[in-house]
């Protein structure tokens, strides 16, 4: 009982320690029944990548999947977008998981010729925390498809 306590504080506490400073908007899903550790990542990988982010690669020691950058470029100046998605495992205890994703986006700045990416300027701008909410969703369905998983 007092781990399980402790297991739920787990994410306040993460929360508060990312105060200072860091701008990322991180969306966080508590899962019961969740598969063994090495499996969520690999349905997490499987999320990133069918949700149209490029090769998501899964780092097993910092407990994420991160993928490369998905392009958006546009005729326009300033209209061009590229999505960088990352999941990661925050709290992992019995069957219970703490998931968190954010997805960084960065605006295109290049007015000469913005559909070419070797020329882009990128930019940052705040995270899309949308984004972040439907590759979670995603990842949940996976899990429950399989018959694993599920939502607290």
């Amino acid at each position: 009982m007092r781990r399980a306590r402790a297991f739920l504080l787990l994410p306040l506490l993460l929360s508060c320690s990312m105060i200072g400073g860091d701008d990322a908007t991180w969306v966080e899903r508590r899962l019961a029944e969740a598969p063994p550790r090495r499996d969520l990542l690999g349905y997490c990988a499987q999320a990133i990548a069918q949700a149209g982010y490029p090769a998501p690669q899964v780092d097993e020691a910092q407990n994420a999947v991160v993928s490369d950058w998905r392009l958006e470029l546009k005729p326009f100046a300033g209209t061009g977008r590229r999505f960088r998605a990352r999941i990661e495992l925050t709290g992992y205890e019995g069957n219970l998981a703490v998931l968190r994703s954010r997805v960084e986006t960065e605006k295109n700045t290049e007015t000469g010729h913005p559909m070419e990416n070797a020329l882009a300027d990128w930019e940052k701008m705040p995270d899309d925390a949308q984004r972040a909410r439907v590759l979670l969703q995603h990842r949940v369905s996976l899990l429950q498809s399989c018959g694993a998983g599920g939502r607290q």
